[in-house]
């Protein structure tokens, strides 16, 4: 069992290719299907058809990456 904050979790997943999506998410990049936007939202689509929201902070650095 290992305990950490999530913020050292993030942390220590850099380098494993994904992204934190919301205060609570981490999401590899390996399963993003597909994004899509309901009003001022937006939503990554993973692999298991789950749909994962993306809050305003991390927004920009997913359209930096061409997965929104």
């Amino acid at each position: 069992m290992l305990l950490l904050r999530f913020k050292g979790a993030v942390e220590e997943l850099e380098g494993f290719g994904g992204f934190q999506t919301h205060r609570s998410w981490w999401v590899s990049s390996k399963e993003i299907v597909n994004s899509e936007k309901e009003g001022r939202r937006y939503l990554l689509i993973l692999s298991a058809e789950m749909k994962v929201a993306v809050s305003q902070t991390y927004q920009s650095k997913l359209k930096e990456r061409g997965f929104l």
